[in-house]
């Protein structure tokens, strides 16, 4: 089940599935088609470093129904500001973009 789903219509007995990609977005990609010929959705949290975030990737993971979040972890980018995600600039972030 998705996040987003289970906040608007809770359920007593559901199973949240939340993927973190960290490295190997590949292999996240085969896992999401695996979950996806099975009927599973779950989440998928990329982060801004070339080893994780690929445009491409994102977009056929998100296409097969699984929810995309952004895997936050910039506090220093963000200069500690108490979580302050518009203090990062993508500028900064060689390659693909934000904006699937």
């Amino acid at each position: 089940m998705r996040l987003k789903r289970f906040i608007s219509q809770p359920s007593e007995r559901v199973i949240l599935l939340r993927h973190d990609v960290d490295a190997r977005k590949e292999h996240s990609l085969r896992f999401a088609r695996i979950q996806h010929e099975r009927g599973i959705s779950g989440t998928y949290y990329f982060r801004l470093v070339p080893e994780s975030f690929d445009r491409g990737v994102i977009r056929e993971i998100a296409e097969m129904g699984h929810e995309i979040g952004y895997h936050y972890e910039t506090m220093d980018t963000a200069g500690g500001k108490g979580g302050v995600v518009a203090a990062v600039s993508f500028s900064q972030y060689p390659g693909d973009h934000p904006g699937v």
